[in-house]
């Protein structure tokens, strides 16, 4: 399982490209980020019916338009925009752990809740010292979020995942 670290991999390209101006570079990571949606949907469906594994591609799909917005605008210093996106990404992910709570019997929402708002910190705190120009700082921030992806994508595993 390593859903989270590409869904990371693409929100970082996404990043640096957004603030390099590069248009293909935005699309070649928005359309990882896009399929990488589709794929939650099929992870989703593993523990849930039709009907929710579409609610969970819907809010993954919000979860990835914040992100997008984030780093869009972060780097124009648009304080404005740049609340509302955290704002969106905080709700999401509230709305994830307990659509998955409320889907699958005995799933861990707290745990989840948990690991989500690591990935938020992580990925906001990369995107704010790309704007900044901050290097090291981005660094250190970008390996926080891959530690993170790496144990999400592990509670992904044993929650979401129907075992062999």
């Amino acid at each position: 399982m390593n859903w989270w670290a590409n869904h990371v991999q693409h929100t970082v390209d996404y990043a640096k490209a957004a603030k390099a101006n590069d248009r293909m570079g935005t699309l070649r990571a928005l359309l990882g980020l896009v399929t990488g949606v589709a794929q939650w949907a099929s992870i989703a469906r593993q523990r849930t019916d039709d009907v929710n594994s579409i609610l969970a591609h819907g809010l993954m799909a919000e979860h990835v338009i914040g992100a997008k917005l984030l780093a869009d605008r972060t780097p124009a210093d648009d304080q404005t925009a740049v609340g509302i996106a955290l704002q969106l990404l905080a709700r999401n992910a509230d709305l994830q752990a307990m659509f998955f709570g409320a889907a699958i019997e005995g799933f861990p929402t707290t745990d989840f809740r948990k690991l989500l708002g690591g990935h938020l910190e992580a990925t906001a705190n990369y995107i704010k010292d790309l704007g900044a120009g901050d290097d090291a700082s981005f660094d250190g921030h970008v390996a926080a979020a891959r530690k993170n992806a790496m144990e999400l994508d592990q509670f992904t595993a044993k929650a979401l995942l129907k075992p062999a």
